[in-house]
């Protein structure tokens, strides 16, 4: 009887016979040479979305075998794992049995901050984590008596929604200003009566 050790299999007999198990009549003096070969394993590895990401490192090993499994984000893209919940990057391990493994990927999170020149004055909608690429719009919502000016430090992107493609870490500042009133005053009679002008919201007038 043949008996392979780990990682090995056996062949043949060296006349030719594959059968590990063999029962022979003994009628003269005979050799038998048993030959054994080594396992051979496939590793396979893949990337779940080849979008945002690529694997190396599959292939046909023999047994013991290093294997290193190497998966490659695209730009603005993390690894997360493979999908046996191993967190490995590069992983490395020895051959010993046909294999799978699927890296997961996912896109970057950038964060996206906003302020406002003066919180009494207004707020912005918007701010949080976003993947790269996602689209959003930034929303300057004045409060009674104020009124959005601009973005930064622009003074010509006035408009209140701001559409931003989020591609990195990014803040914003939206200036709000005091919305002006203007009093005017009619006199019934050819008396004189002063006060009247352009006056900021909440301004105390006096007559």
């Amino acid at each position: 009887m043949a008996t392979p050790k780990e990682g090995h299999h056996f062949v043949s007999w060296n006349d030719g016979v594959t059968d590990a198990t063999r029962t022979i009549t003994a009628v003269s003096d005979s050799v038998f040479v048993a030959t054994f070969e080594i396992n051979s394993y496939t590793i396979e590895v893949l990337s779940e979305n080849e979008e945002l990401g690529n694997v190396t490192g599959g292939g046909t090993f023999d047994y013991g075998a290093t294997v290193i499994l190497t998966a490659i984000p695209e730009p603005h893209c993390d690894f997360v794992c493979w999908l046996d919940g191993n967190t490995e990057n590069p992983r490395v391990f020895s051959a010993n049995e046909d294999l799978v493994h699927t890296a997961r990927f996912k896109k970057h999170l950038y964060k996206l901050s906003v302020s406002v020149n003066e919180s009494l004055m207004g707020s912005v909608d918007g701010a949080g984590e976003y993947e790269y690429g996602t689209e959003i719009s930034l929303v300057a919502l004045a409060n009674d008596g104020y009124a959005f000016s601009h973005w930064d430090s622009d003074m010509y992107d006035d408009f209140y929604e701001k559409d931003v493609v989020v591609v990195g870490d990014t803040s914003f500042v939206a200036n709000f200003k005091v919305r002006k009133y203007v009093v005017t005053i009619i006199s019934s009679s050819d008396e004189q009566i002063t006060g009247g002008g352009e006056y900021n919201y909440n301004d105390e007038v006096c007559l």
